[in-house]
């Protein structure tokens, strides 16, 4: 049977898009001047809702750049930290791109990659400038970094990995005993990431260790630690070649 269709475009300054609705020809109700207009206002209102995404999308990007701008910043100098935040949230968007998680929430990985490393600036003292347990600079680093992310006003969906990235997989973690899929996978993947450069790129001023024994390490506490799943995604992902692995 044939079809009869209704467009109307989606304006802009210029058309952005264009709405198309089929009926059959020979059914009861045919397009009328009323059904345009409904569609008309269909069209105005998709217009208002895309550019609002198209809005947010560019402010998240641009908070990823200024967090990005602050990481080199602040590690210029620095042999052990010069370029890590940058490799974190590289690793971290890699790997996620491996396992086929959408482009919006690997920039939200990303984001949380960079507040994890500008909450560890002014960590290593406590309040009466006493050196600090690794413990207690763990647990001072994500306050830093929830405070930051509550500032800048980022998505609701970054605060969760930065909070929940001292979990473990078994949950032995903290600081709220999550365990498997209760941890978010953000935060899974960012103590993963952490841990591996961590071994590759010690802050301490050692020398790193080759790339097969930092995933020998993480195989030791997949399951326990990390996410079998991730540790397995890490292992396909770095074996291939990436810039994390330099």
């Amino acid at each position: 049977l044939s079809e009869s269709y209704l467009s109307v475009p989606l304006f802009e300054e210029d058309v952005v898009g264009v709405i198309t609705v089929s009926e059959r020809m020979g059914s009861p109700n045919h397009f009328t001047v009323g059904d345009r207009e409904v569609l008309n206002t269909l069209a105005e209102q998709a217009v208002i809702a895309l550019m609002n995404i198209q809005y947010f999308e560019k402010q998240e990007r641009i908070a990823l750049k200024t967090m990005g701008t602050f990481e080199n910043l602040f590690e210029t100098g620095d042999p052990d930290k010069e370029g890590r935040s940058q490799k974190l949230a590289s690793l971290m968007s890699g790997i996620a791109e491996s396992i086929r998680i959408d482009e919006h929430t690997r920039q939200n990985f990303q984001m949380a990659a960079f507040l994890h490393s500008l909450g560890t600036l002014g960590t290593g003292v406590g309040e009466n400038g006493e050196p600090l347990s690794a413990s207690e600079e763990s647990t001072k680093r994500v306050a830093m970094g929830i405070r930051m992310a509550r500032r800048m006003d980022l998505p609701d969906n970054v605060i969760p990995i930065i909070r929940d990235q001292l979990e473990h997989f078994d949950g032995s973690g903290g600081p709220r005993g999550l365990r498997g899929d209760e941890i978010p996978l953000g935060a899974r993947l960012l103590s993963l990431a952490e841990a591996y450069l961590g071994h590759i790129h010690p802050l301490n001023g050692s020398p790193g260790i080759t790339m097969e024994e930092a995933l020998a390490r993480l195989d030791e506490d997949s399951g326990n630690r990390f996410d079998p799943n991730l540790v397995e995604a890490i292992k396909a992902y770095v074996r291939k070649g990436p810039e994390a692995e330099d």
